[in-house]
């Protein structure tokens, strides 16, 4: 079991704003990988990359799959936790979780509940368009018809139980944790330091409760 001071699984409908909430954190100590990054990882040994013809139905198919192979719906997020671990890492953030299976593993793997947060981000379906259109980055398709189905696939519209259900995992999160980045960028770099204020108290708040829960267990 690795030590981390704190795991922050992040989900979020797609060009929601989740590499936006990656960055801004980074200088305060907190390192990111996506889930994306190891399952591109896996597809490049197999020879897709991101020339490749319909490059994300691709890599979702190769997550799925992998998933459905080992029988374990974490299997990425179990990679993830180790590599990080491995590394000595203390404050990470999991970007791209999309099942609610991933969501029990990065709990379990954090050790103690203070120490996982789930934080969802989602953004109005046009606006998310528009933002990716802009972006063009490799997979992400401008038309606007491979987009929508895309995006009903990641939010789990007819996907099997191992699939991408990205709205299942909005619906783990606690309110404090969910926002909706419809609009500016500057609210949505606002919103995000209140809420590393806001975790801080909260974990500090838990602490102290498991400190005197042990205690109390030890004087009985």
């Amino acid at each position: 079991m690795y030590e981390f001071d704190l795991v922050v699984g992040l989900t979020g409908h797609i060009g929601a704003g989740k590499d936006t909430f990656c960055q801004h954190l980074a200088p305060h100590g907190f390192e990111f990988m996506g889930m994306g990054d190891a399952i591109r990882a896996a597809a490049a040994s197999l020879g897709i990359t991101e020339t490749s013809e319909n490059y994300r139905g691709q890599l979702q198919d190769l997550g799925d799959r992998r998933k459905r192979e080992s029988c374990d719906g974490g299997y990425w997020a179990k990679q993830l936790l180790a590599t990080a671990g491995q590394r000595g890492v203390k404050k990470l953030i999991i970007n791209g979780i999309r099942n609610p299976a991933e969501v029990s593993t990065l709990r379990d793997g954090a050790k103690l509940p203070h120490c996982f947060v789930l934080v969802g981000i989602t953004a109005p379906t046009e606006m998310r368009y528009r933002r990716l259109a802009a972006r063009r980055r490799a997979g992400d398709q401008l038309s606007l018809e491979k987009f929508l189905a895309d995006d009903d696939r990641d939010r789990g519209i007819g996907q099997p139980p191992e699939g991408q259900h990205t709205d299942r995992c909005l619906a783990l999160v606690d309110w404090p944790n969910l926002y909706c980045n419809g609009g500016t960028p500057d609210a949505f770099r606002v919103w995000i330091d209140e809420w590393l204020v806001l975790t801080a108290e909260w974990q500090a708040s838990e602490d102290r409760r498991h400190r005197d829960e042990s205690y109390g267990q030890g004087i009985r």
